[in-house]
């Protein structure tokens, strides 16, 4: 079996070759005097050279929830990702089988998308390409390692360039930098270090980044570059997938059965028109939890909690999940299921509270678990002993050198969920309510998303309740805009109620692509489009949306009652007027669903434009009936028939 270490080994000499070949001539043309020292040469040498091969060894090599505590190699699991770029009305794909032919199409790059969607994978299959097929040299970072202070001079000190006195060598070396993670960046110096990246990119001009985050308000910084989603797998993604897990499981010779099987059960249940299994074999994440826990229990979870918690119960009952004995290892921690469950659910939470930390090292992890046990009557366990557990026999985080670290992002959001469930009693109701009201959608959208499959009376009386209350308030307004019809009313209130929008339209002939600062005199945390589209009309069109924990709320009713909600013929094409009411070269901004500075009657244009981009932006659009039902539902019975089917038992 392959370690990091091992992988490290091998890719030195070729860090080495790469060092001297294509690093020390900038250095020596630079006239850098420090460097002609023997003894620096060697010593930058050494520390370039062992940075280089760690980042190739990392970026070789992937720890997936499929095979717990085995590295396999990125090529040999990874299924071509198609990336749909989000400045376009028309869906403009880039299937990336070969990364750096990627980033010989676009400098600068952010990949934008939801929580387990192979974002990183991706990030890592490009760095392997980089060094197998071009010229560049990759400088791969994990955001969550970087402090606050300039990019610059971080990376200078992790390549051994500290000593240099400017900034020009590091400039003309060819390096391309990988940024990964926005949204691991602890929370409290997240808006500051994004700011910092891009003062980075606009003084490495001529360097090639490439960026990956979940959706961010803050990454309005990042406006000049390309931006790009993951397309959902389809289907014949999804299979490809599981096939691969099962070719690489570790038994010699594997006949494909359990996929053959696996893949079968999934094809039955679409015939049964069973749709909530094909919309997580969308998601790569979901594909390899359903490969991981389908080798334990062969059952297909229906909820996206469950597929958690069956991964979970998999781990720990079977840690070993390719031996045919079912080989179980010793907790050396001595706790059960439960024990392991409530110690698990509480250094979550910690992780929340404490700026989102996912990485620690191990006197770090061992003060917070101290700290968590002292307070938990009834459980009795060293905190070596529970971290052992963590990162062996129920592989949830793992070790990278002397750091222990969350395995993935969204376990830490699942076991922080079932916390607030589980754990949390008389505050639930309270705690659930301030995450929605704090409208923080990068911090609490798929947490609250797992809360509303793990306890849904929960979060249905609280967060559902002020949703709906909330969005009739708002939609009392709109509804006396004598301007809009009623399709448009509702249409308009969904959209308005989720956020408030900036929007501009620049004809093709005034647009300069690579400008959009158009808020420089302003210190508004908008400064800067979100989006910038083309594809409508002959208009480079700039969008402000942020995405918000109201169009969540949303979702997840959509996702349950699909009935409820507008369907796609019902506003696909719109745009059927002549003219257009909204003005060019002019910031249009709504405010609570007012036109600010302008009169309502541009609203229908407005619908319609944004309504062009609906593949980017998130517009769940509920008809209002169907939201008063829901609400009349809520009030009438917030315990969901609880205290009736209480009612006479004595």
């Amino acid at each position: 079996m392959i370690t990091i270490e091992h992988a490290v080994d091998l890719a030195r000499p070729w860090a080495v070759k790469l060092f001297e070949e294509k690093i020390l001539p900038f250095i020596f043309n630079r006239g850098a005097d420090f460097y002609k020292k023997e003894k620096n040469i060697l010593k930058l040498k050494s520390q370039m050279s062992d940075y280089l091969a760690k980042t190739k060894a990392q970026c070789s090599l992937i720890n997936s929830l499929a095979f717990p505590n085995i590295l396999k190699k990125v090529n040999d699991i990874y299924v071509p990702l198609t990336l749909s770029k989000l400045d376009s009305r028309e869906t403009s794909d880039h299937i990336v089988r070969r990364g750096d032919i990627l980033l010989d199409q676009f400098k600068n790059i952010l990949i934008i998308d939801n929580a387990g969607m192979g974002k990183s994978t991706l990030m890592k299959k490009i760095v392997v390409d980089v060094i197998d097929n071009s010229g560049e040299i990759p400088i791969y970072i994990e955001l969550r390692t970087l402090n606050n202070s300039p990019i610059i001079d971080q990376i200078k000190n992790l390549i051994g360039l500290d000593s240099f006195s400017d900034d020009s060598t590091l400039k003309r070396i060819p390096f391309t930098y990988f940024f990964d993670g926005v949204d691991e960046i602890p929370f409290d110096i997240k808006n500051d270090l994004i700011k910092r990246i891009k003062t980075f990119s606009d003084e490495m001009s001529e360097s090639k980044i490439i960026i990956t985050s979940r959706p961010d308000q803050s990454l309005l910084e990042l406006h000049s570059f390309s931006r790009f989603k993951i397309r959902p797998l389809n289907l014949n993604q999804s299979y490809d997938l599981i096939k691969l897990y099962d070719v690489n499981s570790s038994k010699i010779g594997n006949s494909l059965i359990l996929s053959n099987k696996l893949i079968a059960e999934i094809k039955a249940m679409k015939e049964a028109d069973n749709s909530a299994i094909i919309e997580f074999l969308t998601t790569p994440l979901y594909v390899s939890l359903l490969f991981c826990s389908y080798k334990y229990k062969p059952v297909i979870p229906r909820r996206k909690d469950l597929f958690y918690s069956q991964v979970f119960e998999a781990l720990f009952e079977t840690h070993d999940l390719s031996k045919e004995t079912g080989y179980v290892r010793r907790k050396e921690s001595g706790l059960d299921i439960t024990d392991f469950s409530i110690l698990l659910r509480r250094l979550a939470f910690w992780c929340l509270k404490n700026n989102g930390r996912l990485e620690f090292s191990r006197g770090e992890l061992e003060s917070v678990l101290t700290g968590i046990i002292e307070k938990i009557k009834g459980i009795n366990v060293k905190p070596i002993k529970f971290i052992s557990d963590l990162t062996y026999s129920v592989p949830l985080f793992i070790k990278e050198g002397s750091l222990y670290r969350w395995s993935h992002k969204s376990l830490m959001e699942y076991f922080c969920a079932e916390f607030i469930c589980i754990e949390v009693k008389d505050k639930r109701d309270e705690l659930l309510l301030k995450m929605y009201e704090s409208n923080s959608s990068v911090k609490f959208k798929n947490i609250i998303e797992l809360c509303s499959d793990i306890d849904y009376d929960s979060f249905r009386k609280s967060i559902l309740k002020q949703s709906l209350h909330q969005y009739f308030e708002h939609s009392e307004k709109i509804l006396s805009f004598e301007s809009l019809n009623e399709s448009d009313k509702e249409i308009w209130t969904s959209i308005s109620f989720f956020s408030d929008l900036n929007l501009l339209l620049t004809p093709y002939s005034h647009a300069s692509l690579g400008d959009f600062d158009i808020f420089e005199n302003e210190k508004s945390p908008n400064n800067n489009f979100e989006n910038s589209f083309i594809g409508f009309r002959d208009y480079v069109t700039h969008i402000t949306y942020p995405s918000s924990l109201k169009s969540t709320v949303f979702e997840i009713i959509r996702l349950r009652n699909p009935e409820y909600f507008f369907r796609e013929k019902d506003y696909y094409d719109r745009l059927y007027f002549d003219a257009l009411k909204v003005p060019e070269n002019m910031i249009i901004r709504t405010k609570n669903g007012e036109v600010v500075a302008f009169n309502n009657e541009i609203i229908p244009d407005i619908i319609g434009i944004i309504l062009q981009f609906r593949h980017t932006l998130t517009t769940p659009v509920i008809h209002r009936q169907a939201a008063s039902k829901i609400l009349h539902d809520i009030t009438s019975d917030t315990s969901n028939g609880v205290n009736d089917l209480l009612e006479g038992f004595d």
